[in-house]
């Protein structure tokens, strides 16, 4: 009785795993972060470059943008993580968020740096020059309530929403430094308030 031949095991995770992406190959002078080479995947991407933005200290609200493009620039591609270097994948992105989404010009620069770090941050490898399509949109002119209007707004609104709105017109923050605000930065004698990590 002759036994069947035995098949040599895979590893787990690597070769057997059938959404492997192709290894970005080593950059002279541009060495991949802590956990970039494990960025195989879209999600081990998405992770790496969560990662990378958290060692910087940006913002929750870049790491939210940041990867948000990510994640929509992968898919639109539909694919798992693109050739590292893949410029024509990125630029093909962009130009679909102009003639598709219909885009500004700032939008469109705002997701190529978002793009930009996941490759060269997150995916470990520099993103190749990509140069952008211009996009012109006509001025329009910002829509400003007068002052009653703004009485009336603030009267529907109640309680700690009410609270934020009010220091929003009245002191100029922006939306997110009214809600990162602590009861220390209140300095009631003074009149003044302290912006702490403001943009």
């Amino acid at each position: 009785m002759t036994r069947p031949e035995r098949r040599p095991r895979m590893a787990q995770g690597t070769a057997n795993r059938r959404d492997a992406a192709p290894v970005p190959p080593t950059v002279p002078g541009h060495e991949p972060d802590e956990g970039a080479t494990r960025a195989r995947t879209s999600g081990g991407w998405a992770a790496a470059t969560r990662t990378a933005l958290r060692l910087r200290r940006y913002s929750r609200r870049t790491e939210e943008s940041s990867l948000a493009w990510l994640r929509r620039g992968l898919a639109v591609r539909r694919a798992n993580v693109p050739v590292a270097g893949s410029a024509d994948a990125v630029r093909q992105f962009l130009t679909w968020l102009v003639e598709r989404r219909h885009v500004s010009g700032g939008t469109q620069q705002q997701a190529l740096s978002a793009l930009r770090f996941a490759f060269d941050h997150g995916l470990g490898t520099p993103l190749a020059w990509v140069e952008l399509r211009p996009v012109y949109r006509p001025p329009r002119l910002p829509v400003v309530l007068s002052a009653g209007e703004v009485a009336v707004v603030l009267g529907r609104l109640h309680g700690a929403k009410k609270l934020i709105a009010m220091l929003l017109y009245g002191s100029g923050l922006r939306l997110m430094e009214a809600m990162n605000l602590r009861v220390k930065d209140l300095d009631f004698e003074r009149s003044t308030l302290t912006v702490r990590a403001g943009k």
